[in-house]
């Protein structure tokens, strides 16, 4: 089986930091508090404004089932985990 490898397994959707920000807010159910600070000129061209992660080779893999909505990763990651202060696999 050549199936094998290591795997990107974010959701393959775009996703701003302010949405990050956002849901962490939401899952601690407190109130957005961002505090905007302007961009250094230098860094405005090499700065990443987003993410996705590319599925294509574990899609090729195999893999089908839908990924999961930032949102709902990170209320289960900070809920389910750094609230409890447990680890995965514990």
């Amino acid at each position: 089986d050549t199936r094998g490898g290591l795997f990107n397994v974010g959701s393959g959707r775009m996703n701003t930091w302010n949405q990050l920000a956002d849901a962490i807010f939401k899952a601690l159910g407190r109130p957005r508090n961002v505090e905007f600070i302007e961009m250094p000129e230098h860094l405005r061209d090499r700065y990443q404004y987003h993410t996705q992660a590319d599925l294509s080779r574990i899609r090729n893999a195999g893999f089908t089932t839908e990924t999961t909505p930032i949102d709902t990763a990170v209320a289960d990651y900070i809920k389910n985990y750094l609230l409890l202060d447990k680890h995965l696999g514990d």
